[in-house]
């Protein structure tokens, strides 16, 4: 399917660099540039349908319980935000691995 967009001068330019500097056409650089964005809101879609289903489990857990199939179905979706969210988790343990070092050369306030 050939599709026709038309572009303001700025992103025009932007695009153009790009392509030059991969030395690929422009048309082939925007293929690839809207895959990518199209495959991103398709997979953010995708995760906040998944992540309204772990709300209402955890919300039917406390309601009235769940069945084993819930429970297990739960579990998966639990270990997928895990996994999801450690790159996260890794940056903020760093970064408070960072706070501590500085913390630990501040002068001690019982002892000026």
């Amino acid at each position: 399917m050939n599709l026709t967009i038309s572009l303001d001068e700025p992103l025009a330019a932007q695009l153009q660099r790009e392509a030059s500097a991969r030395r690929l056409a422009p048309e082939q650089v925007a293929r690839e540039l809207l895959g990518r964005a199209l495959g991103k809101m398709a997979e953010a879609e995708t995760w906040h349908q998944l992540n309204r289903r772990r709300a209402d489990l955890i919300r039917m857990s406390r309601d009235r319980g769940l069945t084993v199939e819930e429970r297990k179905e739960l579990d998966e979706l639990q270990a997928a935000v895990d996994q999801r969210l450690s790159p996260m988790d890794q940056q903020l343990l760093a970064a408070a691995e960072q706070f501590r070092q500085l913390a630990e050369g501040l002068p001690d306030a019982t002892n000026p």
